[in-house]
């Protein structure tokens, strides 16, 4: 390893392929910072940035270290004015840094730590804790039962068949079961089953204060009768913490709410509270009896459901799939103290309007009656409003 110090004036730094591994240190910047050139065979497509310092990796033992880089801060003060690249490229310290970083683990237990920048982390094998910093981030734990935090950021956390062991541990004389953990801190994000996931495995199992438990596997598995060996615990998953769930991979993926999500593949009821202090009460895949007072977010997932409204302002969320639901109202004047139908995937051309076998009404959406919104008996102006949300 060859060691080149800055010479507190704007330098020069000329790299080619077969170098090694060099490391720089150059803590110049404005008018002083540096500039690097590099060689012939070695193009900007091919470096990968990676931390230990700011580390560009170029494969073949060829890497770049350049000190006083702070990944929490990256963007603060650069030392280099530009990278000048034998393929004509050229790139600022801003431009580079944006293509984000490639940080793995190894086969042993890791901590990794990310960038306030885009990070694709990947913890590989042992137990991990994977912690990326703000920006839009690509999470995987890989085998093992890891801890995953995307920080800030729009993230998306990546889960394949047999990544979600769970495993014994010994708290105090007492035996626990350690799973695969997901928190977040903020942003829209998702957890992506890849292809390897099949999806008559997947199956909510727990709702506990808002955690969601959720038990996945692999076709074999589902071929063969049996349940997902896979775990994962979502932290405040029902509080909005996590926003989407992708099944899936390539053309075929489908992209789900959270709301969707549970009720497609949970059994029950669901209770959650938001950061903004909102109730969501979910209903699972099968026939479900849900009961909301005032201000709630409401929905009964598939199945025929029954919903019962003992207050005003709250959503009833609906979406096509969701089976024949019936929503009972307790309250309501008519003059505005109202709750709200949200149907999701669904045009005004879709629905026809029509009465219940007891005078309540009754809306079909579509042509076949197999998705059908009713009113109950009751006071149906209580239910006066309704949002349409642009079809997908």
């Amino acid at each position: 390893m060859k060691y080149e110090f800055a010479t507190h004036r704007r330098d020069t730094y000329i790299y080619n392929k077969g170098d090694g591994e060099d490391r720089v240190y150059d803590d110049d910047a404005l008018k002083d910072a540096s500039v690097f050139i590099f060689g012939k065979g070695i193009a900007a497509k091919d470096v990968i940035l990676r931390k230990g310092s700011l580390l560009l990796d170029f494969g073949d033992g060829d890497a770049l270290h350049i000190e006083n880089f702070n990944p929490d801060d990256p963007l603060a003060d650069p030392s280099v004015a530009s990278f000048e690249f034998a393929d004509g490229g050229t790139f600022t310290w801003a431009q580079l840094l944006a293509r984000g970083f490639d940080l793995d683990g190894t086969e042993v237990d890791d901590l990794l730590t990310g960038t306030a920048l885009e990070d694709r982390m990947d913890g590989k094998a042992g137990n991990d804790a994977v912690q990326a910093g703000a920006g839009n981030d690509r999470l995987t734990g890989g085998a093992g039962t890891d801890a995953l935090d995307g920080g800030l950021g729009d993230d998306t956390y990546v889960f394949r068949a047999g990544d979600g062991a769970s495993r014994s541990i010994d708290i105090n004389g007492e035996t626990a079961v350690q799973v695969e953990m997901v928190v977040d801190e903020g942003g829209v994000d998702t957890l992506a089953f890849d292809a390897s996931v099949d999806t008559r495995t997947l199956q909510l199992i727990d709702n506990d204060e808002g955690n969601l438990l959720i038990r996945y596997g692999s076709q074999a598995q589902a071929e063969q009768g049996q349940e997902g060996s896979d775990l994962l615990l979502v932290g405040q998953g029902l509080a909005g913490n996590i926003e989407h769930v992708q099944v899936g991979a390539g053309g075929t993926a489908t992209q789900l709410s959270m709301t969707r999500f549970i009720g497609q593949y949970g059994e029950g009821v669901y209770r959650g509270t938001d950061a903004t202090g909102h109730t969501h009460l979910t209903g699972g895949r099968s026939a479900d009896f849900i009961v909301g007072s005032n201000g709630e977010e409401v929905s009964g997932g598939r199945g025929n459901d029954s919903i019962v409204l003992a207050g005003t302002g709250s959503t009833v969320h609906y979406a096509v799939g969701d089976g024949t639901d019936r929503v009972s109202t307790n309250r309501g004047d008519g003059n505005g103290n109202a709750n709200v139908l949200r149907l999701a995937g669904v045009t005004a051309d879709d629905l026809r309007l029509g009465l219940g076998p007891s005078g309540e009404l009754a809306l079909q959406v579509g042509e076949v009656a197999t998705d059908v919104f009713d009113g109950g008996a009751r006071n149906d102006y209580a239910l006066r409003k309704s949002a349409l949300a642009t079809r997908r």
